[in-house]
């Protein structure tokens, strides 16, 4: 097949004292507390400093997407003995909620801000008069009859 690139996926033995765990590329330190915290503080960052939604839609793919930390976090999560996985689930999932609830808050602002431009830019005073011009001519008759 030409144009397509397949990745070998491999899981990691659990590490015995001292060694890194990985999985494919990525260190299993992606489940930590700081390394979580860090991910959902750069998101938030990412998002206020997003300017438009077409920025947002970037700053979504980086830090909410299929190749993001926090995503990457949740498929280290399968390699975790079953006794570790749930707690460190919920740090994982309490973390992309608080990702999710900024990036939402800022959507929430931005579609606000587009749509308080869009009703200025396209503002229409009906109080004022009309400038349209009647479409057609008067009859023959009625100009005889004057």
């Amino acid at each position: 097949m030409i144009g397509t690139c397949v990745t070998p996926v491999s899981r990691s033995i659990p590490a015995s004292e001292g060694e890194s765990r990985r999985v494919g590329d990525q260190p299993l330190d992606l489940l930590s507390q700081e390394s979580l915290s860090n991910a959902v503080s750069a998101a938030q960052r990412a998002f206020a400093l997003a300017a438009d939604l077409d920025a947002l839609a970037v700053a979504k793919t980086e830090h909410l997407g299929d190749r993001s930390p926090l995503a990457l976090a949740r498929q280290t999560l399968a390699t975790l003995p079953k006794a570790d996985r749930a707690d460190a689930g919920k740090r994982v999932n309490v973390a992309r909620t608080e990702a999710q609830g900024s990036f939402d808050e800022r959507v929430a602002v931005l579609r606000a801000e587009r749509d308080a431009a869009v009703l200025v830019a396209e503002s229409i005073d009906v109080t004022l008069p009309s400038t349209r011009q009647p479409i057609g001519a008067r009859h023959p008759i009625t100009i005889l009859a004057e």
